[in-house]
C-alpha cells in the first residue's frame, strides 16, 4: 500500500492489522460483531482499523469522510457503535453529537491530538493503542457471521445500513478481481473513499469493486489502467480500457 511518501509491504500491513485486532479485545474489551466506526480520509489507519476489526471478530462501519456530523451521529447510534476511530480535528467537530451517543466507550485519535476529556467514553491515542495492544485473542466467527455495516449516501433521506457478511466480502472482491483480471503485480489507484459508491456495497482494500479504479500505463507507474468510471460518467482515452461495473457478477 502506497499513501503519499509512504509505501507499506504485506507483512507491515498484516502485523498493524493484528495489532488493532489484539487491542480491540484485550485493550478495549470489545465484544463479538460489537461495531467499530472509521471516520477517517485515506489514511493506513482506516486500512488497519477496517481489517483489524475484522480480524477481531467485530464489525467495521466505514463512515463517509464528507458527511455533516449530525449524519455522522446518526449512523453512530443507528447501529450502537461501540468505539469510533478518527482525528483530533474531527473529533472535536463531532463533540456534540459524540455526547448523544449513549453505546459509545472509546474513540481513538488516529493522530497525534492529545485525547480530551470525556464524559462517558475513554479517549486514546492511535500510536499509543498499537504501541501495547495486548494479547491476539480475536472472537471465533464464521463465513456467515456479519462482518461490516455500509451505509448509503442520505441523499433521499438518512443514511441506512446495510449488513454484509464475511463470505459476501470474499466473494465479492474474487468475482471481481476474476472478472477484471487483475494480478499479483497490478497497481490500483483509489479514487474515491472507502465507502460504497451509488449505494453500492465495496470491499474496503479491494478498491476493483469501487466505481472508480486506475492503475496507471505509465511506465514511471509501473502498472496499467484496469477501469475509470466516476458515477454515471465514463473517461475515455485511447490507453484506458473503460469497463462497466454493472457487467460484473459480484
Amino acid at each position: 500500500m502506497v499513501h503519499k511518501d509512504t509505501a507499506v509491504d504485506y507483512a507491515t500491513l498484516g502485523r498493524a492489522i493484528e495489532g488493532f485486532s489484539a487491542a480491540a479485545v484485550s485493550r478495549l474489551g470489545l465484544g463479538k460483531l460489537e461495531r467499530i466506526a472509521v471516520y477517517l480520509p485515506k489514511v493506513l489507519a482506516a486500512v488497519v482499523a477496517m481489517f483489524g476489526a475484522a480480524r477481531a471478530g467485530c464489525t467495521f462501519v466505514p463512515v463517509n469522510p464528507l458527511l455533516k456530523p449530525a449524519q455522522v451521529g446518526h449512523i453512530l447510534r443507528d447501529c450502537n457503535v461501540r468505539a469510533l476511530v478518527t482525528s483530533g480535528e474531527r473529533a472535536e467537530a463531532l463533540a456534540g453529537e459524540l455526547r448523544s451517543c449513549a453505546d459509545l466507550r472509546h474513540l481513538i485519535l488516529a493522530s497525534d491530538d492529545e485525547p480530551a476529556p470525556a464524559s462517558h467514553f475513554a479517549a486514546h491515542r492511535w500510536h499509543d493503542l498499537m504501541a501495547d495492544p495486548g494479547k491476539l485473542n480475536p472472537h471465533r466467527v464464521i463465513d456467515t457471521d456479519m462482518v461490516s455495516i455500509f451505509y448509503t449516501s442520505g441523499s433521499t433521506g438518512r443514511p441506512k445500513g446495510v449488513i454484509l457478511s464475511h463470505r459476501n466480502m470474499v466473494t465479492g472482491a474474487k468475482s471481481v478481481a476474476s472478472y477484471l483480471g487483475n494480478h499479483a503485480d497490478d497497481r490500483l489507484l483509489a479514487v474515491l473513499p472507502f465507502i460504497p459508491a451509488k449505494q453500492r456495497p465495496t470491499h474496503p482494500n479491494d478498491w476493483m469493486t469501487s466505481d472508480c479504479v486506475i492503475a496507471s500505463t505509465d511506465p514511471a507507474c509501473g502498472a496499467r489502467f484496469k477501469i475509470t468510471r466516476l458515477g454515471k460518467r465514463a473517461l475515455h482515452h485511447s490507453d484506458f480500457s473503460v469497463v462497466p461495473l454493472g457487467q460484473t457478477n459480484g
